[in-house]
């Protein structure tokens, strides 16, 4: 099992991992996701298999921190399978217009997104939707 600094949750049985450098939004936009009934897996480090399924870190299960708020508990899910990564970026100039979907070594499929949007947790919650529906919409 490999542990990666990263956020993750569940949305409808399926698990989003959140990638991002320290302070770049991970535990906020999972904080709204959870607010539109995602689940927390893990917050700050996520231990990953190799069948893709996504578990919270032993000693922090069920916490989250919320910045000017302190860490807070949440429910959370011990395992998911991962189904989409969510790679955050500190800038929206950053962000191709239409990009290209892309894939890291397991065949997931990741995408860019700013997570300061208000938009943003529904843009995850319409990706998701794309994956699960197998609708790409580029050639």
């Amino acid at each position: 099992m490999k542990q990666i600094h990263a956020t993750a949750i569940s949305y409808n049985n399926d698990g989003i991992l959140i990638l991002g450098d320290s302070g770049s939004g991970k535990s906020d936009l999972a904080l709204r996701l959870i607010d539109k009934g995602a689940v927390l897996i893990g917050d700050d480090y996520i231990q990953i298999d190799k069948d893709n399924n996504l578990y919270p870190a032993d000693n922090i299960k069920g916490l989250i921190e919320v910045r000017n708020i302190g860490i807070l508990r949440s429910e959370f899910i011990e395992k998911i399978e991962l189904k989409l990564v969510i790679e955050l970026v500190d800038s929206l100039d950053k962000l191709e217009r239409m990009p290209e979907v892309e894939y890291n070594n397991l065949k997931i499929r990741k995408y860019k997104l700013y997570p300061f949007e208000i938009s943003a947790p529904i843009k995850v919650l319409k990706i998701l939707e794309i994956v699960n529906n197998s609708e790409i919409l580029i050639e």
